[in-house]
């Protein structure tokens, strides 16, 4: 039988291939029309998006940092050509395409906070005196392990191949994709993801009695 932190990265895995199909399709829509985000990339957008794209309670804290780097990291690495105002169309394309992958990477980073928890529960004196003393740095090195992050790039390169099989991209889209999603994962999300998994075991500990 697997334990709960098997279970949850079990769920992580899932949610990874619902996170590259929302990707891609935010890449097939490409660059969003004239006005759309006011300042270029870096212009808020969850004042756009759709109910169903909530940043969950245990996020809300990290809505500000998730909403810039999805505009200032991951949008221009999925769509590199991309220039402000290039396209034109009814902004509801968009804001469905840009709800659909936050929500999908809010439930991914969701699933983290739920390893963090069980880390927490568990029996590393390390990490929970790193958490007490409120050392971030230090509870990011004993949270990161290159193999499994490793691993997770793969799957995702996968899922990346798996997607465009399926959906029949074309090219060029289909030939740079799977490279994308890797560097959005390895530069922005896998990090973010320890940040937040961090900034939760700092709380959890100054919680306890």
């Amino acid at each position: 039988m697997s334990t709960p932190l098997e279970q949850i990265r079990q769920q992580i895995a899932r949610q990874d291939a619902e996170v590259v199909s929302r990707l891609a399709q935010r890449a097939v829509c490409g660059v969003a029309p004239a006005g759309y985000y006011p300042v270029g990339w870096s212009a808020p957008i969850f004042r756009r998006l759709a109910k169903e794209a909530a940043i969950p309670p245990a996020l809300e804290s990290f809505q500000s940092r998730i909403e810039a780097g999805f505009t200032r990291s991951v949008l221009p690495i999925l769509i590199p050509d991309a220039k402000v105002g290039a396209t034109t169309g009814a902004d509801d394309v968009w804001r469905a395409a840009d709800a659909d992958a936050i929500a999908a990477i809010a439930i991914r980073l969701g699933l983290s906070l739920q390893v963090a928890a069980c880390k927490f529960a568990g029996r590393d004196t390390r990490l929970r005196a790193a958490a007490e003393a409120g050392d971030a740095a230090e509870i990011e090195t004993l949270i990161t392990f290159p193999s499994v992050e490793q691993l997770v790039l793969l799957r995702v390169r996968s899922c990346a191949a798996e997607h465009i099989r399926a959906c029949n991209l074309p090219s060029p889209l289909a030939d740079r994709l799977p490279a994308a999603l890797d560097a959005i994962y390895s530069d922005w999300l896998i990090p973010l993801s320890r940040a937040i998994q961090a900034t939760w075991l700092i709380q959890a500990a100054t919680r306890e009695p």
